[in-house]
């Protein structure tokens, strides 16, 4: 019995999203890059840190944050006003 066709975990630029599909070596090869997980876990400050690396390597990037906390302009600008998201 072979296993059954897995997902992939992300899809490369320019790649189509069938089964067979590898991973990227590279993290900043993904066209879109979702970080999830429970709380506490340190999410904001990779995505931070992957934004910035994915800047600095000349990648476009947009982040989303969905919380109130406001964390992650806090994390790219230290010194940037409250953004006061409602």
């Amino acid at each position: 019995m072979s296993d059954p066709p897995r997902s992939p975990t992300s899809v490369p630029r320019g790649a189509s999203p069938d089964a067979s599909s590898e991973p990227p070596s590279d993290v900043l090869d993904c066209r879109l890059l979702v970080v999830t997980g429970k709380g506490g876990t340190g999410k904001t400050t990779v995505v931070a840190a992957l934004a910035q690396a994915a800047a600095r390597a000349g990648r476009r990037v947009i982040v989303a944050e969905t919380g109130l906390d406001e964390a992650v302009p806090r994390l790219l600008a230290p010194d940037t006003p409250a953004v006061g998201y409602e």
